[in-house]
């Protein structure tokens, strides 16, 4: 009403409260007729950028954005053998910049999934894979050592423990292992290489 009646600062007052209690659909904002005029104020890309920021939370959120390291395409190889092909990756940010997908395929044809997110209310990172064997394994706990993100599971036996390590730029090692005593000796599963595909 405020914007129809030409009250822009009455307007945009509201708005801004508006998103404070939970407006935050970006499409509404650009196609309410209602709103036309205030695109134009100076004010209006500000506004924008506080929906996007409520619409898209984990986009700037440091936490949700720690393991973005592992984002791209990769060729995969035993850490021990760079010139063998262990398989291809893809890992992409998805649902809205809070979680990271990973598309598997082994080099024999093997695929698998994994999905990875920071849980807000746990304040850990969290990943569910999934193999096309049927394959389930839920890492629900994580820890940061230094640049190493390590998932561990919870139940089960044997345990399984996850580490990611971003060795530069275009590197980042996953080292996986599993332990049939509670943790107390580790054996290791696998340790790989994702190189970045130029």
């Amino acid at each position: 009403m405020h914007s129809r009646l030409g009250h822009s600062d009455k307007a945009f007052e509201w708005l801004d409260k508006a998103v404070a209690a939970g407006l935050n659909q970006p499409s509404q904002f650009n196609s309410d007729t209602d709103l036309a005029q205030l695109r134009n104020d100076p004010r209006w890309p500000a506004l924008m950028q506080r929906v996007m920021a409520s619409f898209e939370p984990c986009r700037n959120d440091p936490d949700a954005r720690r393991f973005d390291f592992w984002i791209g395409e990769w060729n995969v190889t035993p850490a021990s053998a760079p010139n063998v092909a262990a398989g291809t990756s893809v890992v992409q940010r998805v649902s809205g910049g809070c979680a990271l997908l990973e598309n598997w395929t082994a080099s024999n044809g093997g695929e698998g999934k994994s999905l990875n997110a920071f849980n807000t209310n746990t304040k850990q990172w969290q990943q569910f894979w999934v193999g096309q064997t049927g394959g389930v394994v839920e890492f629900r706990t994580s820890t940061w050592v230094g640049a190493t993100l390590v998932f561990r599971t919870t139940a089960g036996t044997p345990i399984h423990r996850l580490s990611f390590t971003s060795v530069d730029s275009i590197t980042v090692r996953q080292f996986g292992e599993t332990s049939a005593d509670s943790g107390k000796t580790w054996l290791v599963s696998y340790d790989f290489h994702y190189h970045r595909k130029r």
